[in-house]
């Protein structure tokens, strides 16, 4: 009984490995992807090489595309050349692809787990045809602490191979009321990077002023956003941060910039370091006392600057009307018969044929119902005029003279000639107005019929 019963649990133990080995075959010819961690301890703000491996039994036709891993406060880079074919002996055959290596960076203490990401992998099939598959790679968690000697350090703890302060000033000549102060702090950190500088300059000035008004209002402080900048010199990283303030002076008196100090832990020493920065105390003078007006010469001014701005808001307020008003004013000018008749008028004066006859058909649209036989006159002193510009000259200088004058003569009946059709257009339109006028509105009064 008991034999049977141990052959039984080996025949059932036998199938069920047997399933589970089917339940995950391997796929021959499938990549093989391989993430490996750097040992720790794991520092806050040091770099994590991570590394991912990608190998296919063919080739990759195009590169694969590898995961970002971005997590919130793991700050990743990719350093000079992270990315570089790699091969391997794997069963005998040389199996190619390509290896990508990231730095990371923990900017605060704790465990950090980064999920599965998948893997765009595009490799040659048994025809030499791409194949594109996706893969998942395994998750990584680790734990960011601090290095031995830090723990007392109070947070955000700077760990860096280097870290140094500087700061410059500007306008410190003489400080009178309404001049600026511009500080410009400087912070440079070497071995990590530069988003675990804390801010520099504090908000708060000390001020040394004997009033309250001047202790309140001394300097006023405009920050600029800060400046960080990085780089990477042979795999390690480092940068800056900037920051400045411009200080307006308000009042008279003195200000005290306070001083900086920053700790930060020398990963190279083990040891725990500070850079400062001085104090700066500001003088600014004061300002001449201002001669008292009387009341009259102040009630004057300011009724002059209150009808200064009413005029100010009634000028902006009628302003668009006013223009609007102008532009079709000029309009109605530009397209009524004085302004026509003048510009006739100009282009005789000017003796411009050519613009004279655009001029005269302008005016004559004023007079629809000026007949040929009106204009007659006209035209017949315009085709001399036309005649004596273009028709055949002659060299002699007699000949010459004669035609200029000719030609003036000529522009002289033209004048008179325009003169009185001017003089039949009004007459005819005056005759016409006269002619439709309308009847009165009222009729005379009809009597009653007689009563019967």
């Amino acid at each position: 009984m008991t034999l049977r019963l141990f052959f039984s649990m080996l025949i059932f133990a036998l199938m069920g490995f047997h399933v589970a080995a089917q339940e995950h075959p391997p796929q021959a010819g499938s990549p093989r992807l391989s993430v490996t961690l750097s040992d720790g301890p794991y520092i806050v703000g040091q770099p994590i090489t991570l590394r991912v491996k990608i190998l296919v039994p063919t080739w990759m036709p195009t590169p694969p595309v590898y995961p970002s891993f971005e997590q919130p406060n793991l700050l990743i880079r990719l350093p000079e050349r992270s990315t570089h074919p790699v091969s391997e002996t794997i069963s005998g055959e040389t199996w190619s692809g390509t290896s990508r290596t990231y730095q990371l960076y923990p900017l605060e203490l704790g465990a950090f787990r980064i999920p599965s990401q998948s893997v765009q992998i595009t490799s040659a099939g048994p025809s030499a045809q791409p194949v594109k598959t996706e893969h998942q790679l395994e998750a990584i968690s680790f734990t960011a602490e601090l290095p031995k000697g830090a723990e007392v350090m109070e947070p955000p703890v700077i760990v860096a191979s280097d870290f140094s302060l500087e700061q410059e000033f500007s306008g410190l000549e003489e400080l009178n009321v309404g001049d600026a102060l511009t500080r410009r702090v400087i912070a440079q950190i070497e071995g990590t990077t530069a988003i675990l500088i804390p801010s520099l300059i504090p908000t708060p000035i000390q001020s040394t002023s004997e009033t309250s008004e001047e202790q309140l209002s001394s300097l006023r402080g405009y920050p600029k956003d800060p400046t960080i900048e990085e780089s990477v010199e042979r795999g390690s990283l480092s940068g800056i941060r900037i920051e400045e303030v411009s200080y307006l002076a308000q009042v008279g008196g003195s200000a005290t910039l306070p001083s900086i100090e920053i700790e930060w832990f020398d990963i190279g020493k083990g040891t725990v370091e500070t850079a400062r920065l001085d104090a700066l105390t500001v003088h600014v003078a004061k300002p001449p006392e201002a001669p008292r007006a009387p009341g009259e010469r102040a009630l004057q001014l300011a009724a002059a600057l209150a009808f200064l701005a009413l005029a100010v808001l009634v000028l902006r307020s009628i302003r668009p009307r006013l223009h609007n008003c102008i532009q079709i004013l000029k309009t109605r000018w530009m397209s009524s018969e004085l302004f026509a008749r003048r510009a006739v008028q100009q282009s005789i004066k000017s003796e411009d044929l050519w613009q004279l006859q655009a001029k005269l058909a302008t005016w004559r649209g004023h007079f629809p119902s000026l007949t040929p036989s009106q204009c007659c006159e006209i035209e017949q002193a315009l085709t001399q005029v036309g005649r004596g510009l273009y028709g055949p000259s002659t060299s002699n200088r007699t000949t010459t003279s004669k035609t200029t004058a000719d030609c003036h003569k000529q522009w002289k009946a033209v004048k008179h000639a325009y003169t009185r059709l001017c003089s039949q257009a009004k007459a005819d339109k005056k005759r016409q107005t006269g002619t439709n006028s309308l009847p009165g509105l009222n009729p005379s009064p009809v009597s009653p019929p007689p009563h019967q």
